[in-house]
């Protein structure tokens, strides 16, 4: 999308890109399309280094190499949208926390099951995404079926937890010692209406 006279600079990129780098021309084309109206020869010469570092050299890899790294992009928007932060600039949230979770097995909706499993559970921060995505991993949890049931399972245990508030009278969150305590007094072996029972008559206490 460039209006203007061949520089010598421009000469000097196209022969590092061929020359140097091992680009024919219509993978340099390929490159170029995608940033159209989007940078001009400066954009492209950044572009044509990240690639070479991917190992993509032929139009067809370009593509892949492109439409791949757009996908990454709508990911983390999604992700960062998803646990209600904002980033301008995903590259480095990609770089750095998403790309490495792909890498470790999980899929895409996977990791936005997580991203909304974190903000219900008020951990709203990419540092926190990255506690609970390899507290995952840990267990071998990877796909958004493995995901999915572990969420229904946390909120069900949440669920019990808030009749056990009820049946004391007291009014909160449900807290991660809680979690713990109830796991306990089940492992245990008290049964759920011991401990409603229990629990009813520390009402007001």
């Amino acid at each position: 999308g460039i209006k203007r006279a061949v520089s010598v600079e421009d000469r000097h990129l196209y022969t590092t890109w061929t020359n140097g780098y091992g680009y024919r021309l219509d993978a340099i084309l390929t490159a170029a399309r995608s940033l159209k109206k989007r940078g001009g020869m400066e954009k492209l010469d950044n572009l044509i280094k990240e690639l070479q570092k991917a190992s993509a050299f032929s139009s067809a890899e370009i593509e892949e190499y492109l439409k791949n790294k757009k996908q990454l992009r709508e990911l983390c928007i999604q992700i960062c949208k998803d646990i209600g932060v904002y980033y301008a600039d995903t590259e480095g949230v990609a770089e750095v926390y998403v790309a490495p979770w792909l890498n470790l097995g999980f899929d895409d909706k996977a990791l936005i099951k997580i991203a909304k499993f974190c903000f219900i559970r008020n951990a709203r921060n990419l540092d926190s995404m990255e506690q609970m995505v390899k507290k995952f991993a840990k267990q071998g949890l990877f796909t958004e079926e493995d995901i999915s049931s572990y969420v229904a399972r946390q909120i069900e245990l949440d669920r019990k937890i808030k009749e056990i508030y009820e049946k004391c009278n007291y009014v909160g969150a449900v807290g991660q010692k809680d979690r713990e305590n109830y796991r306990n007094w089940i492992e245990w072996g008290f049964d759920e209406d011991v401990i409603m029972a229990v629990a009813e008559r520390f009402a007001d206490k």
